[in-house]
């Protein structure tokens, strides 16, 4: 197994190789032998879900076709658990079409695990801006906005809202860096999944899993990241109900604006086991 220093240096030399080469899937051929899936978040023509060996070249052709070769990743920071469970990627995609300039932070996020007994690779590209991230695919450029800068979460408060959760117990420690219009979606076909719109929603919505878990939920935050744009946080659930026990990995993604978090989305390492155990 290699360490988080190889695979963090793997990473960064394979987006750099594919950016000087324009071609992409070098950053997919990271682990060779694994099935694949990729999930390209929005509602336009360059979004969707493949599975399977086209999934390593999932719209990369069209890309560099439609920005003429102008396509770039650039790579700020690269993250990832202890385990090496979840590496993520924060990066800027940027490039030129038509003369308008894509510049659009991206959270590219890599679950490395088992599905249906086999090993897998699982892939998700969640855009800062989804609604510029389609519009400059669907050539409505009048949509496509200027990212503003930060700041963003502040890195040793968020630590601390963190250990404070852990000390506690008490999910209310993250309300301060919550806007009051913020959207969280959770992975998984259970009750406390789907999409949860508002502060208080939110936080209900992980007072539910407390509940439902008789009391015995205990949550803990291992690992944070953040830049201008994005929070990063994995961190491990335990839990004991109708004699199941829980034990999992959890990553959150939150998008960031002036110091708040307005959207968040939580994947799980091992979705299936995550769903049996919380539903009835």
């Amino acid at each position: 197994m290699r360490t988080n220093a190889e695979l963090e240096a793997a990473l960064r030399k394979s987006v750099e190789d594919a950016t000087d080469r324009n071609d992409f899937t070098a950053m997919m051929a990271m682990w060779p032998g694994r099935k694949f899936m990729r999930h390209v978040e929005g509602s336009g023509p360059m979004s969707g879900t493949q599975k399977g060996s086209e999934a390593r070249r999932f719209h990369f052709p069209d890309f560099k076709k439609l920005t003429d070769g102008t396509l770039k990743y650039n790579v700020q920071k690269v993250f990832m658990d202890d385990t090496q469970t979840f590496v993520v990627a924060l990066a800027r995609l940027t490039g030129l079409r038509d003369g308008v300039a894509l510049n659009q932070p991206l959270c590219c996020v890599w679950r490395i695990g088992l599905a249906d007994g086999e090993e897998i690779i699982e892939n998700w590209d969640h855009f800062y801006d989804i609604v510029s991230w389609d519009a400059f695919w669907d050539a409505d450029f009048d949509r496509v906005r200027v990212m503003p800068e930060g700041p963003g979460i502040d890195e040793d408060a968020f630590r601390a809202a963190a250990r404070e959760v852990q000390e506690t117990q008490r999910d209310d420690a993250w309300a301060p860096f919550l806007a009051d219009g913020v959207v969280a979606l959770y992975d998984g076909a259970n009750p406390g999944a789907g999409e949860f719109v508002g502060k208080d929603a939110v936080l209900r919505s992980l007072d539910w899993y407390r509940q439902r878990s008789g009391g015995t939920l205990e949550t803990s935050i291992e690992k944070v990241m953040t830049d201008n744009f994005f929070a990063i946080s994995v961190g491990r659930w335990r839990a004991q109900r109708d004699g199941a026990s829980l034990d999992h990995l959890v990553f959150t993604a939150w998008w960031t604006e002036q110091g708040k978090a307005i959207r968040s989305w939580t994947h799980i390492d091992d979705l299936p086991a995550w769903d049996e155990f919380w539903n009835d």
